[in-house]
C-alpha cells in the first residue's frame, strides 16, 4: 500500500514537474558551462545537444502522457525522463531542452518514514557542501491538484551563480502526501522569460518565526554518504 502511494506521488510529481517544463516555449542563446553537475549525472552538462544526452544516459526516454508523446513531431523542446535504479539518492530524472540544447535538469524521489526523512537530510546537507553553505531560504508554494487539500508547502534552498540557478525543494509528509525532494539545475540564459516566471512564481520569502520546521532536513544528524 505504502509503495502504491508513494509511486503515486512520484509520478504526479514527475508530471507536475514534466507539465511546468515542457508547455514552455522556445529560448535563445549560447553553450554554457554547468555548476558542478551530482555525480550521478557524470557527462551531463547543461547546454549540450539531444544527441550527446542520448549517449552519457541511454537509459533517458521521451516524455510520454497516458502513453502519448506529450508533443507528436520534431519537438525543439523535448522532455525526457529517466528512472533510477541504484541511486542511494533519487528515483528519476528528467532533462528538459530548449530550442534543442539541455536547459533544465530536475531529479526528484517521494518516500515516507523515518528512511526517507534521512535521506532529505543526506540531499539538503550534501547540497549544502556541494554548492555553498549559504543559499537564500525560501518557501515554495506549491498547489495541490485535489482542491480539498491544503496548499502544500516546501522548504526551499536557491543557489545563484551567474545566469545558473539551483533549487532544492523538500516537502515533510503530511496529510497532503508523503515527503519528497527535488533539484532542478538551470540555466536563465537558456529558458524562455515564460518559464522562468512559472519556475520562481511559487516561491516566497519567509516569514521570521514561521514555517522553519520546514528545514529540519538541514539540523538532522546524518550519517555518510552524503548527496554529492
Amino acid at each position: 500500500m505504502t509503495s502504491s502511494r508513494n509511486g503515486s506521488a512520484l509520478r504526479s510529481l514527475l508530471i507536475t514537474v514534466a507539465m511546468v517544463l515542457a508547455a514552455m516555449g522556445i529560448a535563445h542563446g549560447e553553450e554554457t558551462s554547468p555548476m558542478a553537475m551530482p555525480s550521478l549525472l557524470r557527462g551531463v552538462r547543461i547546454g549540450m545537444a539531444e544527441d550527446e544526452l542520448h549517449k552519457v544516459r541511454p537509459g533517458a526516454e521521451r516524455f510520454e502522457l497516458l502513453g502519448e508523446p506529450a508533443v507528436q513531431g520534431d519537438d525543439p523542446n523535448p522532455l525526457y525522463t529517466e528512472v533510477f535504479s541504484g541511486s542511494p539518492f533519487f528515483d528519476t530524472a528528467s532533462y528538459l531542452f530548449c530550442d534543442r540544447k539541455l536547459c533544465a535538469v530536475t531529479l526528484a524521489s517521494v518516500g515516507e518514514g523515518k528512511a526517507f526523512a534521512e535521506l532529505q537530510a543526506k540531499i539538503a546537507q550534501g547540497a549544502l557542501k556541494k554548492w555553498g553553505a549559504k543559499p537564500e531560504r525560501l518557501l515554495s508554494l506549491g498547489v495541490s491538484q485535489e482542491r480539498e487539500i491544503e496548499q502544500r508547502k516546501r522548504g526551499a534552498l536557491l543557489w545563484k551563480e551567474g545566469t545558473f540557478r539551483v533549487l532544492l525543494t523538500f516537502a515533510l509528509a503530511s496529510k497532503a502526501g508523503p515527503a519528497d525532494a527535488a533539484l532542478t539545475i538551470m540555466d536563465l540564459k537558456l529558458l524562455p522569460e515564460e518559464l522562468r516566471t512559472t519556475f520562481f512564481q511559487s516561491l516566497t520569502a519567509i516569514v521570521p518565526g514561521q514555517d522553519q520546521h520546514l528545514f529540519s532536513p538541514l539540523e538532522m544528524q546524518v550519517a555518510s554518504p552524503l548527496f554529492e
